[in-house]
């Protein structure tokens, strides 16, 4: 199984941009609950964010310091979409993510063998 960990905002490395409108969504869904469920998914030698770029922003919005992660390695995840024609890899988006020049939102795809979910209520990420 694969280690969840709380993980504070500034350590986090994203790689895409995000969609404005997604974000607004995403914020009301996790204000309503109350409780955050879907960690954001982290290549757990880096920090870069594999999937989970609109959940960060909205903890980021919502000043949250801390966000549940879900720690993966390259090795137990598939990349699946290109970018301007260029099959993406691991390096590829190590790279970008390192650098700062972020892809456009929704631009890689991760598949993950196994997803995890958590139940932490909102007050314990402030």
């Amino acid at each position: 199984m694969n280690e969840i960990k709380l993980m504070s905002i500034s350590e986090i490395i994203p790689t895409e941009e995000f969609i404005e409108s997604r974000l607004d969504e995403v914020i009301k869904m996790i204000i309503l609950s109350k409780v955050w469920t879907d960690p954001i998914r982290i290549e757990k030698n880096t920090n870069i964010i594999m999937d989970g770029h609109h959940r960060f922003e909205s903890a980021k919005r919502l000043k949250l310091r801390y966000v549940p992660c879900c720690l993966y390695d390259y090795s137990d995840v598939m990349v699946t979409r290109n970018y301007d024609g260029k099959i993406l890899n691991k390096n590829d988006i190590i790279k970008r993510g390192m650098s700062g020049q972020l892809y456009p939102a929704k631009t890689t795809k991760h598949e993950f063998k196994q997803l995890v979910s958590v139940k932490i209520p909102l007050n314990e990420l402030m």
